[in-house]
């Protein structure tokens, strides 16, 4: 997976000056993560059996006729039927084909040509996933996780592959992570991988889609779906991931004809300004006074905590004036536009 092309460990330049600041992560400035620095990951991580059971749930996702490892997806069972789950900005829209790879009978290696079934939208507060159905044939080959609801301020864990490595359960990288933030669609967390230096994080591409996984009530659940990391002012790198259980029930509704088609409302200090659905997402929140715009931001790869339902968070500390436009700018798959405005009284 291209860094530069997805969101991975890319940072994008909010246009606020009011804004949370944070470091982008230079691309030459990321240590390799060599199989040896994996090596050393695994022998420190203290839970052996969580990573033997979460790595029969794992897939490598790759684009037809290509080796290169796009990114990590996970198997899981709802509606009595197995689904691929695999971060939007991975899989893409409904109707892409991609190439899953898993072990299979006998530790050998399988190869299907998966097509995505519902799609979400990119950005690390979106409803960033793309679902696909697993073969019914492999079911005996894997181990389907389990959704569940996150618990805050607790630790984590995640499991996926990086770029280049071949399927195997020795490429499996474990991450621990300490969720602190479960606004909107986003898990904000800080992370921690054994040998990895603040000032010089692991390129970890490949990475996003990995499973997140919390206990709950004794039961291991996957609660979450990588989708990307920055580096904090105070030198932290902080990971995110996908709300599973916000996000998994709305798509799987959509793409079976069950329930309404919109995923969430555009909420601003309590005024309902629309609904949004599972393939939009608010680009950018600016804020026009005078017919000068003050404010712009683009939500992205916005670091700080946001929803759509509370999308005041996104002007942080900027003071507005009566009569301000608040001026959102909504995207689907295709790029196509619209605008919805709010003007303060």
């Amino acid at each position: 997976m291209r860094i530069i092309s997805f969101l991975c460990l890319i940072v994008s330049t909010v246009l606020s000056s009011s804004a949370w600041a944070q470091v982008p992560l230079a691309r030459g400035a990321k240590a390799v993560l060599s199989p040896q620095s994996i090596k050393v990951a695994r022998e420190a991580f203290s839970q052996g059996q969580l990573l033997r059971n979460v790595s029969r749930g794992l897939v490598q996702v790759s684009r037809p006729g290509s080796q290169e490892v796009l990114g990590t997806g996970f198997v899981f069972r709802a509606r009595a039927r197995l689904w691929v789950a695999m971060p939007y900005h991975i899989g893409g829209v409904a109707g892409s084909p991609r190439v899953i790879r898993f072990m299979g009978e006998n530790n050998v290696p399988q190869e299907r040509e998966i097509t995505i079934a519902v799609n979400g939208n990119a950005g690390w507060h979106a409803p960033d996933v793309s679902l696909a159905e697993f073969p019914a044939q492999d079911a005996p080959f894997v181990q389907p996780l389990t959704i569940g609801a996150p618990l805050l301020n607790k630790t984590a864990y995640s499991f996926g592959y990086v770029s280049g490595r071949v399927a195997g359960l020795d490429e499996i990288l474990p991450m621990k992570r300490y969720i602190f933030n479960a606004e909107g669609f986003g898990l904000m967390a800080d992370r921690y991988i054994p040998g990895e230096e603040m000032e010089n994080p692991f390129n970890i591409s490949g990475y996003c889609g990995s499973p997140v996984m919390q206990q709950i009530d004794g039961k291991w659940r996957a609660v979450g779906l990588h989708t990307g990391s920055c580096i904090t002012p105070s030198g932290r790198t902080r990971s995110f991931a996908v709300n599973l259980p916000r996000i998994v029930p709305l798509l799987l509704n959509r793409y079976l004809g069950k329930g309404a088609e919109y995923s969430r409302s555009l909420v601003f200090r309590g005024w309902a300004l629309g609904k949004l659905l599972p393939s939009e997402r608010v680009y950018s929140v600016e804020v026009w006074r005078s017919g000068e715009c003050v404010f712009n931001l683009l939500l992205r790869n916005f670091p700080s905590p946001y929803s759509d339902e509370h999308s005041e968070l996104a002007l942080a500390d900027f003071e507005l004036q009566a009569q301000d436009e608040i001026r959102y700018t909504i995207r689907n798959n295709q790029r196509e536009t619209r605008f919805v405005s709010h003007f303060l009284p």
